[in-house]
């Protein structure tokens, strides 16, 4: 084995290590602040509103804020990081995946400022197409209607129709579309 002598001598990487940890660890303040946001977070989960209302357990904190490092953002001084970990009082035999896009229409209902109501075979849904999701279970079509939404299996169709009414049948094996108001309006299969 080859003996190397290191590049810097030790006190100088160990000194030149303290300056990068003093840079990127949080003041106080930024510590007080990413707590409260932390607590807020959890808050927020488990608001009444929320799809996840009485379901959370417990919230403990993640990563570098459960071991008391959170570090400045790399993009932002006023950002930082807080990793949490919600637990959920919900059955081991539910699909992740409905999970995933319950908590993600969860986020759309608050960006959206509309509720969500989930479409079911045999419905009709009729409303104003917003975007494509790329969800972990399929990609969706962001359906938006007068008092809420809701999301529905896309079809690559519906892409140039971004922002207009359509209406469909759900089936169990996908969705019929109608492009446009009224009964002629071209339809999609």
């Amino acid at each position: 084995m080859t003996y190397h002598e290191p590049i810097l001598p030790s006190s100088t990487a160990d000194a030149l290590l303290m300056d990068v940890a003093r840079r990127i660890q949080l003041s106080p303040t930024k510590h007080d602040e990413a707590e409260q946001h932390y607590q807020a977070l959890c808050a927020y989960v488990d608001r009444p509103d929320s799809p996840l209302h009485q379901k959370v357990i417990a919230c403990y904190p993640g990563g570098s804020f459960a071991t008391g490092t959170a570090i400045a953002s790399r993009v932002s001084k006023d950002q930082h990081d807080v990793d949490v970990v919600i637990e959920l009082d919900i059955s081991p035999f539910h699909d992740p995946a409905d999970v995933l896009k319950t908590l993600f229409a969860a986020a759309l209902s608050h960006e959206l400022d509309l509720p969500f109501v989930e479409s079911h075979a045999g419905s009709h849904v009729e409303g104003t197409y917003r975007r494509r999701l790329d969800l972990m279970s399929g990609r969706f079509a962001l359906v938006e209607r007068a008092h809420d939404f809701t999301l529905v299996p896309w079809r690559p169709v519906l892409e140039p129709h971004a922002g207009k009414t359509v209406s469909g049948i759900l089936r169990a094996e996908g969705i019929s579309w109608t492009i446009g108001r009224g009964r002629g309006g071209p339809t999609i299969s």
